[in-house]
């Protein structure tokens, strides 16, 4: 399961600020990957050679930059190099505006937790307590 559909499940399930810790964690990090071949973008199966990578960590303070041996030896690196580079300035930007708007999410949920149901909190509690069984009976009220 991929990090958007496991977010959408906890926020569904009423896990929420698991939701947040989960978003948190992956909006820290970034992998920008321009390719030169031929291959579909769906296929992670991919020749390195063909490849400009940057991977942004903002935990760590690290950037990591790969330029596959192809793009150096034809000279497709000039080529590539500014359209990658605005991607990472792009990429870098969206890191930041994604932690302020999980930031105020944070706040809002700190500022409204006090004042939720606990079954709300954990919504697996509420289907265990007495009161919230259900009977079914043939009869006609």
């Amino acid at each position: 399961m991929d990090t958007t559909a496991e977010f959408k499940q906890k926020i569904r399930a009423g896990e929420i600020s698991e939701a947040i810790t989960l978003a948190m964690s992956e909006a820290l990090e970034l992998k920008i990957s321009t390719r030169t071949d031929n291959q579909s973008s769906n296929n992670q199966e991919y020749s390195s050679d063909n490849c400009l990578q940057t991977n942004i960590n903002m935990i760590e303070g690290r950037i990591e930059n790969e330029v596959g041996q192809n793009l150096i030896e034809n000279g497709s690196y000039d080529q590539v190099k500014e359209f990658h580079l605005a991607l990472v300035k792009q990429g870098s930007y969206m890191i930041l505006k994604n932690m302020e708007s999980l930031q105020k999410m944070f706040a809002i949920l700190n500022e409204t937790l006090p004042y939720l149901p606990e079954e709300s909190l954990n919504p697996s509690s509420a289907l265990s307590e007495n009161n919230s069984t259900l009977y079914l009976s043939e009869e006609n009220p």
